[in-house]
């Protein structure tokens, strides 16, 4: 799944939960959240935490690739092992600190 410019998380997430058939409350327990919560981040009355999107990208299945999309998309940076990989691919130093908000 490709990001188009100014595709929200709520978007995306919801993109991937219909994607894998599940409805909001089956993904919110499978992720160890409330349904309440999971609607208010797929209509971004809420934004998520790292840690919630990573609960929510395994309750998902989502590879490396595409959490660290999810990341972004939320306003974090990717994971730091992600970083590091896609540099040594590149050849390049890293920039900004994973991790943070950006």
């Amino acid at each position: 799944m490709t990001q188009s410019p100014g595709e929200t998380f709520g978007a995306l997430l919801r993109e991937w939960r219909r994607r894998c058939g599940l409805s909001q409350l089956a993904l919110s327990l499978d992720a160890g959240i409330s349904a309440r919560h999971l609607s208010f981040i797929e209509t971004a009355r809420s934004v998520p935490s790292r840690a919630t999107i990573h609960r929510l990208s395994d309750a998902l299945r989502i590879d490396p690739p595409a959490r660290d999309r999810l990341l972004i998309a939320a306003g974090w940076a990717p994971d730091a092992e992600s970083v590091r990989r896609s540099v040594r691919s590149r050849g390049q130093a890293a920039s900004g600190t994973p991790g943070r908000r950006l």
